[in-house]
């Protein structure tokens, strides 16, 4: 099986929040989103358990797998969406193996 199989959820949305100066002492916000083409969200595990990897160590209570090559991810990245649900980005993106294969994002529920 390939990777490409496991990445099955095609409605993963991505909300970019950027800050801009209104030169008068405050800010707007802008909001946009990015649909990822190919994705899957899977639960960390149990209630607030840690997932961990070499460069995230984030209570999570998801995590988001997706190809490096899908989404280029900023700091500005604040929220996913999928399935009605809405996941505040914990931590770093990371590619786990180090091979430009599989990209792993930390996620913690909204409720």
């Amino acid at each position: 099986m390939a990777l490409e199989d496991l990445l099955t959820m095609a409605d993963i949305t991505i909300l970019r929040e950027t800050l801009t100066n209104d030169g008068m002492g405050d800010s707007t916000s802008t909001v946009a989103s990015t649909i990822l083409s190919r994705g899957v969200i899977y639960q960390a595990g149990q209630g607030a358990s840690r997932y961990m990897s070499n460069k995230m160590v984030a209570d999570s209570s998801h995590v988001l797998v997706c190809e490096p090559s899908a989404y280029t991810f900023t700091p500005e990245d604040k929220w996913v969406t999928h399935d009605g649900k809405t996941f505040t980005i914990q931590g770093q993106p990371d590619d786990v193996l180090e091979y430009g294969e599989i990209m792993v994002v930390g996620l913690r529920l909204q409720v």
